[in-house]
């Protein structure tokens, strides 16, 4: 089965769980949290995922940098960083497997 087969089988068994994801008292709610991991964990597996997620997030971070640098609007100051962090909390599988493969790159070296 490859990536794709398993992200679908995976989406498949998050829909059948969706009824568990508002109370966290359900065993079965551990179970939607954990087969959501898995399913963001496979996306982060893809092949432009990391392009997708750098270009996301630079665009981010120059928008926090520019309301940064204008220094008067604290509340969009506020709002872009929010964002840049909602776009990082989202990308954060993609993000981790990058991180850990660019850590044993370097140990490589």
């Amino acid at each position: 089965m490859n990536d794709a087969e398993l992200l679908r089988e995976i989406e498949a068994l998050i829909e059948d769980f969706r009824w568990a994801r508002s109370d966290s008292a359900l065993p079965e709610h551990k179970t939607w949290l954990a087969l959501k991991q898995i399913a963001g964990d496979i996306r982060g597996r893809q092949p432009l995922a990391a392009v997708d997620a750098i270009t996301a997030l630079e665009k981010r971070i120059e928008s926090v940098g520019r309301i940064a640098l204008s220094g008067n609007d604290h509340d969009a100051f506020r709002r872009a960083m929010a964002g840049l962090g909602e776009e990082l909390r989202g990308r954060w599988p993609t993000v981790r497997q990058a991180l850990e493969q660019f850590a044993k790159e370097g140990a490589k070296a």
